[in-house]
């Protein structure tokens, strides 16, 4: 089974989507470190984990790996940190908003993904039906969520087609 790794960003991009409680159906186990689901403000902690997402806790082995990481990539907060310590200790997928995150993870030979990603694993896993995502997406960027704008135009159609019968679109 896959292991995904979450952050802040995720969770928020999500909730905002009406989303957020679809992450248990997936067929991946979906952790947050403690220390992210800490940080967040909205969505409240326990929706986080009424969705099906496990809390992580990092090793003590993990903490020391984290000093190493933060001071290889200053420019990451605390918290992104111990996403890639989680990642890194859970040989789970980083899925993030966070462009700098994303690179550093890489850097790590980590492999890393969005939020978009994530919601094409819903779609293909028939978790939510193409007009949910759709409506999710849509919410999302009426909210303000930063998302690429190409990519999403991409997944606009290619849902709306999936909802009017189309075929089913491309692995993104």
């Amino acid at each position: 089974m896959k292991v995904l790794v979450i952050d802040t960003s995720v969770c928020i991009d999500l909730w905002k989507g009406g989303l957020l409680e679809a992450l248990g159906k997936l067929r991946a186990q979906v952790l947050i470190p403690d220390i992210v689901l800490e940080e967040l403000l909205r969505p409240d902690h326990s929706l986080v984990e009424q969705s099906g997402v496990s809390t992580v806790s990092i090793s003590a082995k993990g903490i020391t790996r984290a000093v190493t990481l933060a001071a290889q990539f200053r420019q990451e907060s605390r918290v992104d940190v111990y996403c890639l310590v989680a990642s890194e200790e859970a040989s789970g997928i980083l899925v993030t908003g966070d462009r700098s995150l994303a690179q550093a993870a890489r850097a790590l030979g980590l492999e890393t993904h969005g939020v978009l990603w994530l919601m094409d694993r819903l779609v293909q896993e028939h978790v939510v039906g193409p007009d949910q995502a759709l409506l999710g997406l849509q919410n999302m960027l009426a909210q303000g969520c930063w998302l690429p704008k190409h990519e999403c135009d991409l997944r606009i159609e290619e849902w709306r087609g999936l909802h009017g019968g189309g075929e089913q679109g491309t692995d993104h």
